[in-house]
């Protein structure tokens, strides 16, 4: 939260330029779906020119989007978790 959504859109699509597998018609698209627990979800929608190379292609896509967001100053965000621990003595 607290996250500009467009900035996110602009930065995750310019990482799938110049993929070669990656379609540009239609042209990927990086849509807000809702709001989580943690974080704003946005999902990634791009065509494969040839889906033999899916894995490797979202390897590479998530890869440059990962630092992308880093060199963005964009956090990823991660559930947190508390734990307490009942009837130990200190």
């Amino acid at each position: 939260y607290g996250t500009d959504v467009e900035q996110v859109k602009q930065v995750v699509c310019a990482c799938l330029d110049g993929m070669p597998h990656i379609g540009s018609a239609p042209p990927p698209r990086c849509l807000f779906q809702g709001f989580g627990a943690s974080s704003l979800d946005m999902e990634l929608v791009f065509w494969l020119n040839a889906p033999n190379h899916r894995e490797a292609v979202i390897d590479e896509a998530n890869e440059r989007i990962y630092n992308a967001l880093n060199q963005a100053g964009i956090e990823i965000p991660f559930n947190k978790l508390d734990v307490y621990v009942k009837g130990q003595q200190p």
